[in-house]
């Protein structure tokens, strides 16, 4: 199942918000996110960039088989449970 999520990157909205980063700070994400290896440096404008990369996203609490469900069908996601 990890790798299915892992295909998934980009499909909640982060993709937009990285497009919206200044060319610098895109490099720095964009190496962190291919890499997987945080800086050794994290710098305050690294930091920066991943906040705003974040931005807007939401937690959605799922069961396993409704993950499953939204992997295999490409199906929407729920609404989130409170």
């Amino acid at each position: 199942m990890d790798e299915d999520l892992d295909g998934q990157s980009g499909r909640f909205g982060e993709q937009e918000n990285l497009a919206l980063l200044a060319s610098r700070s895109r490099k720095q994400v964009n190496a962190f996110l291919k890499g997987r290896v945080l800086p050794d440096d994290l710098s305050p404008d690294f930091l920066q960039a991943v906040r705003e990369v974040l931005t807007g996203l939401v937690k959605v609490v799922l069961k396993p088989e409704e993950l499953r469900t939204v992997l295999r069908n490409g199906a929407r996601l729920p609404r989130c449970r409170k």
